[in-house]
């Protein structure tokens, strides 16, 4: 697929097709990492990182998994 660059202000753009913001669930205002690698240019949607907190706090009755029986303890995996 091609594009054309075109000046923006003082700095040049590009367009994203419809297409491939829909492929990649790309919404307005998203931030993005952009980076040259080998000669070309990436650019990556930044996706939010979890902290073992939030994680934690979105855990509901529903969504926990029962305790698993792994067998007998044979080594130092005892907690």
């Amino acid at each position: 697929m091609q594009t054309v660059i075109q000046k923006w202000g003082n700095s040049l753009a590009t367009r994203i097709p419809a297409s491939l913001v829909n492929e990649l669930h790309l919404k307005q205002g998203e931030q993005m990492n952009i980076k040259v690698d080998s000669g070309r240019l990436i650019i990556e949607p930044v996706r939010h990182k979890y902290t073992l907190d939030e994680l934690v706090d979105a855990m509901e009755p529903d969504n926990l998994d029962s305790e698993t029986d792994w067998g007998y303890v044979e080594g130092k995996e005892v907690f």
